[in-house]
Formats: structure tokens, sequence, C-alpha cells
């Protein structure tokens, strides 16, 4: 197992999910229809309890069906949920963990109500405190505030940096996953902030 994830399951503080008595992940790895479209070879190498996010949504719907439904034998396999983003008719078929929305579509038109009810765990993304209030409002158990730092899957975005990380944190009814531009190195800084997990898009750490 490559060290740098077992790293950053111990760096974040356990939280539990509030449909379940199971803690929550504290290890979320995306996939990206460029940098890591299909996180098969990686799945074996993940620490148990750690989480898939599929994304991918540029993808034909039955593309995207045929690589979940891969990706759920191999996280059943390996103790790893998996969740499905802006898609929970899909997430249901593949008989998933949860749902994943990102901050736009929850802007616009998320299915919240069939979600809540469906789904053991709901994570959220949030670039701002408005952001925050809605994904909460939508019953995430989890949010995602980015991008912390720089990164390459959106380079021409703000990152929160250390100051605005620490202030959607404090503000937050939820646990925190902090994700964008993170490395060993960058999870340091924000140990003094005891996020619930960490999420990356990167193949290796």
């Amino acid at each position: 197992m490559p060290a740098g994830y077992a790293r950053l399951m111990t760096l974040a503080r356990p939280a539990i999910a509030r449909r379940s008595a199971a803690p929550l992940p504290r290890l979320y790895v995306m996939t990206d229809a460029v940098r890591l479209p299909d996180p098969s070879a990686l799945i074996p190498h993940l620490p148990r309890g750690a989480a898939i996010i599929l994304r991918n949504g540029e993808w034909p719907r039955a593309e995207r069906r045929a690589l979940g439904l891969k990706l759920k034998r191999l996280c059943a396999r390996h103790g790893i949920a998996l969740l499905v983003a802006n898609d929970p008719a899909l997430a249901a078929a593949l008989r998933a963990d949860g749902v994943h929305w990102s901050a736009f579509v929850l802007t616009r038109h998320a299915h919240t109500d069939f979600a809540r009810r469906r789904f053991r765990l709901i994570t959220a993304a949030a670039h701002d405190a408005a952001e925050s209030r809605r994904a909460e409002a939508a019953g995430a158990d989890a949010l995602f505030l980015s991008p912390v730092f720089a990164t390459a899957s959106h380079p021409g975005a703000k990152p929160l940096g250390m100051v605005g990380f620490a202030r959607l944190a404090r503000s937050a009814r939820r646990p925190v996953v902090a994700l964008g531009g993170i490395t060993l190195e960058t999870v340091k800084r924000l140990a003094p902030f005891s996020p619930a997990g960490f999420a990356t898009v990167r193949s290796g750490l």
C-alpha cells in the first residue's frame, strides 16, 4: 500500500455519519476524466475504509455505468466505499454507498430529497459560506471545502488558503473534508484545524 494514503487516514479526525453509526471515510479518491479516469488499479492499494467518488461527468452514461459496475465489485472486495457524483439514479442502480454533490448541481437542480432517503452517505462540495449552508440543507454528512490549495484540476480557481479554509471549517455544522492541492506536505499545514478527511485526484502519494 502506498504509505501516503495510510498517512492521510491517520491525519484525519474520525467523524460519524449522521444516518449511520459507521464512521465517515477519512480518505476520498475522486476520479477525473483526464487525470484519473479509472482508479481500478488503485483500489487494492487503498486503506480499508477509504472511498472512491465516481465523477467523469463528461462520459456517456453507459460508459459511466460500466465503470461503476467494475468499481463497485472492487470496492466491495477491498472494503472501500463507493459514491457517485451528481447522479443518484446511477448510484441506486449500482447499489453505491452514497452520492456526492458538486456545488454547481446543488445550486441548480439536485434531487436532494431522493438522495437523503436512499443513501447511507451524502457528501457535497462547497467553496464559500453560502454553498456550505446549501450543502447542509441538502442533507450532506460531510462538506468538501475546496480548493484549499492551488490544484491542477482547477488551474484558474483561487484557493481558499489557510485563512479561508479555517473560516469555513469553523462555521460549518458538518464534518469538513479538505480538497485541492492535497499532498503529504500540505496536509501538515491543516493539522491545527482537524479536518475529518482529505480528498484527492492523485493516483499515488
